[in-house]
């Protein structure tokens, strides 16, 4: 347990530096992307685990139902956020044209998808890997689940930080995204717990979050009319306002009654 709190910790004093001294801004990604999933793997494995223990086992079909059902509702999420606040008049949506040189929008359009879809894989599968992959479950080796759950969900949080402060966002607006973080941190924990431990349904429904908010912003002009306390601030919309934790205790019900499908499904099988 020691070695994990060392490595937690080395994440916290990362962020620190990254935003004390602004030429040390490659340090907050370099441990999270990159030292954490290394020592995640050297760690685990080195206590006589292996990686599908962390979750990522595929025997049967329930991987699969999570997974899809995950990335389903991922991709659909961002849309009915979007759609609920043009209905109560805080947004007004104009379409985004692509451009880039001289290349045409056939060429551009597929390209940016096939970017945004590889980019976010890659960003999603690290992240719950070690976020709901390694320490959560670590850390649940030597406490209450419910601590682990918060404690692996405020470092992914903080992995956020450095980015917003060089956003110059204000302080309540970082106080409610780091907020948002931990809340929607803990939804996909609970996705994780809730499939038998399973980090299909956590990074399916991340990928699908990811890759839904990009292509809604890369071709869709989003005007807020609404006050930034509630929305949040541009560019960390709607994570930074009060609207952000709102829909992530929304979503966490969601997720309790898709998993409970999930698991009824899967029970009826096995009989």
């Amino acid at each position: 347990m020691k070695k994990v709190f060392t490595l937690y910790t080395l994440g916290i004093v990362a962020v620190g530096l990254a935003i004390w001294e602004p030429n040390l801004k490659w340090l907050s990604p370099l441990v999270y992307l990159l030292v954490f999933p290394v020592c995640a793997i050297w760690l685990w494995r080195s206590e006589g685990r292996t990686l599908q223990d962390l979750g990522l086992s595929r025997s049967g079909d329930a991987w699969k139902q999570s997974l899809s059902w995950a990335i389903g509702l991922g991709l659909i999420f961002p849309v009915l956020i979007l759609l609920a606040q043009v209905l109560f008049g805080w947004v007004t949506l104009t379409p985004r044209a692509l451009v880039y040189g001289e290349y045409p929008t056939y060429i551009l359009v597929p390209g940016y998808i096939a970017f945004v879809l590889v980019k976010m894989f890659f960003i999603a599968a690290i992240e719950e890997f070690v976020f709901r992959g390694f320490f959560l479950q670590r850390l649940a080796l030597g406490m209450n689940m419910v601590w682990a759950v918060l404690l692996s969900s405020a470092l992914w949080s903080i992995g956020h930080l450095a980015s917003m402060v060089s956003e110059g966002l204000p302080l309540f607006a970082i106080t409610l995204g780091m907020l948002t973080f931990i809340v929607w941190g803990t939804a996909l924990s609970i996705g994780y717990l809730r499939t038998g431990k399973s980090l299909w349904f956590p990074f399916g429904l991340h990928y699908g979050l990811n890759i839904s908010f990009s292509l809604l912003g890369g071709f869709i002009l989003t005007r807020y009319q609404a006050p930034q306390w509630l929305v949040g601030t541009p560019p960390w919309m709607p994570e930074s306002g009060v609207l952000g934790p709102l829909i992530w205790l929304l979503a966490i019900g969601v997720i309790c009654k898709i998993t409970s499908r999930l698991t009824l499904s899967n029970q009826v099988v096995v009989e």
